[in-house]
Protein backbone atom coordinates (compact mmCIF):
# COMPACT_ATOMS: atom_id res chain seq x y z
CA UNK A 1 0.00 0.00 0.00
CA UNK A 2 3.23 2.60 0.65
CA UNK A 3 4.54 2.00 -2.29
CA UNK A 4 1.19 2.76 -4.59
CA UNK A 5 0.41 5.78 -2.30
CA UNK A 6 3.74 6.75 -3.30
CA UNK A 7 4.14 5.68 -6.98
CA UNK A 8 0.53 7.85 -7.45
CA UNK A 9 2.38 10.90 -5.51
CA UNK A 10 5.24 9.99 -8.21
CA UNK A 11 2.51 10.68 -11.06
CA UNK A 12 1.29 14.44 -9.25
CA UNK A 13 5.47 15.13 -8.63
CA UNK A 14 6.31 14.69 -12.39
CA UNK A 15 3.58 16.84 -13.60
CA UNK A 16 3.86 20.03 -11.79
CA UNK A 17 4.92 22.91 -13.90
CA UNK A 18 8.48 24.02 -12.90
CA UNK A 19 7.59 27.88 -11.68
CA UNK A 20 5.81 26.31 -9.06
CA UNK A 21 8.33 23.06 -8.56
CA UNK A 22 10.99 25.77 -8.33
CA UNK A 23 9.07 28.29 -5.71
CA UNK A 24 8.09 25.03 -3.45
CA UNK A 25 11.71 23.82 -3.75
CA UNK A 26 13.28 27.13 -2.67
CA UNK A 27 10.40 27.11 0.04
CA UNK A 28 11.78 23.54 1.06
CA UNK A 29 15.63 25.05 1.31
CA UNK A 30 14.53 28.02 3.52
CA UNK A 31 12.85 25.49 6.18
CA UNK A 32 16.22 23.36 5.70
CA UNK A 33 18.33 26.99 6.50
CA UNK A 34 15.83 27.64 9.53
CA UNK A 35 16.27 24.07 10.79
CA UNK A 36 20.53 24.40 10.14
CA UNK A 37 20.56 28.35 11.77
CA UNK A 38 18.30 26.75 15.03
CA UNK A 39 20.44 23.64 15.19
CA UNK A 40 23.43 25.71 15.24
CA UNK A 41 22.08 28.82 18.08
CA UNK A 42 21.18 25.17 20.16
CA UNK A 43 24.61 24.11 19.77
CA UNK A 44 26.42 27.14 21.01
CA UNK A 45 23.96 27.52 24.04
CA UNK A 46 24.32 23.90 24.88
CA UNK A 47 28.04 23.59 25.36
CA UNK A 48 27.59 23.27 29.14
CA UNK A 49 26.19 19.70 28.43
CA UNK A 50 29.12 19.13 25.94
CA UNK A 51 31.24 19.96 29.31
CA UNK A 52 29.30 18.10 32.01
CA UNK A 53 27.69 15.30 29.96
CA UNK A 54 29.73 14.98 27.12
CA UNK A 55 29.88 15.64 23.24
CA UNK A 56 27.14 13.15 22.83
CA UNK A 57 24.56 14.65 24.91
CA UNK A 58 25.43 18.16 23.25
CA UNK A 59 24.62 16.43 20.24
CA UNK A 60 21.52 14.64 20.78
CA UNK A 61 20.34 18.34 22.01
CA UNK A 62 21.23 19.86 18.91
CA UNK A 63 19.44 17.14 16.86
CA UNK A 64 15.92 17.03 18.30
CA UNK A 65 15.77 20.62 16.95
CA UNK A 66 16.70 19.76 13.11
CA UNK A 67 13.73 17.71 11.99
CA UNK A 68 11.65 20.92 12.09
CA UNK A 69 12.83 21.82 8.80
CA UNK A 70 11.27 18.41 7.50
CA UNK A 71 7.79 18.63 9.31
CA UNK A 72 7.46 21.96 7.91
CA UNK A 73 8.13 20.69 4.08
CA UNK A 74 6.09 17.85 4.95
CA UNK A 75 2.91 19.62 5.67
CA UNK A 76 3.12 22.74 3.86
CA UNK A 77 3.81 20.32 0.26
CA UNK A 78 7.10 22.67 -0.04
CA UNK A 79 9.35 20.24 -2.74
CA UNK A 80 12.47 18.51 -0.82
CA UNK A 81 15.11 16.94 -3.69
CA UNK A 82 15.71 13.95 -1.83
CA UNK A 83 12.17 13.01 -0.87
CA UNK A 84 11.16 13.76 -4.40
CA UNK A 85 14.14 11.29 -6.12
CA UNK A 86 12.66 8.82 -3.92
CA UNK A 87 9.05 8.77 -5.20
CA UNK A 88 9.78 9.59 -8.56
CA UNK A 89 11.83 6.50 -8.78
CA UNK A 90 9.42 4.70 -7.03
CA UNK A 91 6.95 5.60 -9.05
CA UNK A 92 8.93 4.74 -13.09
CA UNK A 93 9.83 1.68 -11.31
CA UNK A 94 6.11 0.53 -10.61
CA UNK A 95 5.81 1.78 -14.55
CA UNK A 96 3.29 4.24 -13.39
CA UNK A 97 5.26 6.89 -15.90
CA UNK A 98 7.98 6.55 -18.46
CA UNK A 99 11.24 8.44 -17.87
CA UNK A 100 14.33 8.77 -15.85
CA UNK A 101 15.23 6.66 -12.97
CA UNK A 102 16.21 9.12 -10.84
CA UNK A 103 18.67 7.40 -8.07
CA UNK A 104 19.14 8.42 -4.84
CA UNK A 105 21.77 10.86 -4.88
CA UNK A 106 24.56 9.03 -3.09
CA UNK A 107 24.29 6.15 -0.88
CA UNK A 108 25.27 7.64 2.05
CA UNK A 109 23.05 7.17 5.10
CA UNK A 110 21.88 10.54 5.77
CA UNK A 111 20.10 10.41 2.62
CA UNK A 112 18.66 6.74 3.62
CA UNK A 113 16.88 7.70 6.52
CA UNK A 114 15.63 10.86 4.92
CA UNK A 115 13.78 9.16 2.64
CA UNK A 116 12.53 7.00 5.72
CA UNK A 117 11.03 10.05 7.07
CA UNK A 118 9.83 11.06 3.93
CA UNK A 119 7.86 7.64 3.75
CA UNK A 120 6.92 7.99 7.56
CA UNK A 121 5.19 11.09 6.74
CA UNK A 122 3.68 10.26 3.88
CA UNK A 123 2.23 7.42 5.52
CA UNK A 124 0.79 8.70 8.01
CA UNK A 125 -2.52 9.54 9.06
CA UNK A 126 -2.22 12.49 11.16
CA UNK A 127 -0.18 15.33 12.11
CA UNK A 128 1.22 14.13 15.08
CA UNK A 129 2.62 10.31 13.77
CA UNK A 130 3.89 12.57 11.00
CA UNK A 131 6.33 14.77 13.27
CA UNK A 132 7.18 11.71 15.11
CA UNK A 133 7.73 9.65 11.91
CA UNK A 134 10.20 12.12 10.30
CA UNK A 135 11.57 13.40 13.81
CA UNK A 136 12.79 10.14 15.10
CA UNK A 137 15.13 9.08 11.19
CA UNK A 138 16.19 12.69 11.45
CA UNK A 139 17.27 12.75 14.97
CA UNK A 140 19.43 9.52 14.34
CA UNK A 141 21.07 11.28 10.96
CA UNK A 142 22.03 14.57 12.93
CA UNK A 143 22.95 12.97 16.38
CA UNK A 144 25.32 10.19 14.19
CA UNK A 145 26.83 12.89 12.41
CA UNK A 146 25.77 11.14 9.18
CA UNK A 147 25.93 13.57 6.15
CA UNK A 148 23.18 14.94 3.84
CA UNK A 149 23.93 16.60 1.05
CA UNK A 150 21.24 18.81 0.35
CA UNK A 151 21.02 19.75 4.34
CA UNK A 152 24.62 20.96 4.17
CA UNK A 153 24.26 23.38 1.09
CA UNK A 154 23.08 25.58 3.99
CA UNK A 155 26.00 25.33 6.16
CA UNK A 156 28.39 26.34 2.71
CA UNK A 157 26.26 29.45 2.68
CA UNK A 158 26.69 29.69 6.54
CA UNK A 159 30.41 30.02 6.20
CA UNK A 160 30.43 31.61 3.02
CA UNK A 161 28.55 34.66 4.97
CA UNK A 162 31.38 34.65 7.37
CA UNK A 163 34.26 34.92 5.36
CA UNK A 164 34.92 31.23 4.51
CA UNK A 165 36.10 30.72 0.71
Amino acid sequence: DTTELISSMGIQKAKQSPDKLFIKSMLAGVFISFSGRFLIIVGDGSAPLAQNLGPGIQKMVQAAVFPIGLVLIMNTGAEFFTGNTMIVTISTLHKKQDGLILLFHGCIAGNWFVCLAVCLAITSRDFHSKVVGIFLPIWLVVSAEYEHSIANMFLVQMGMMFGAN
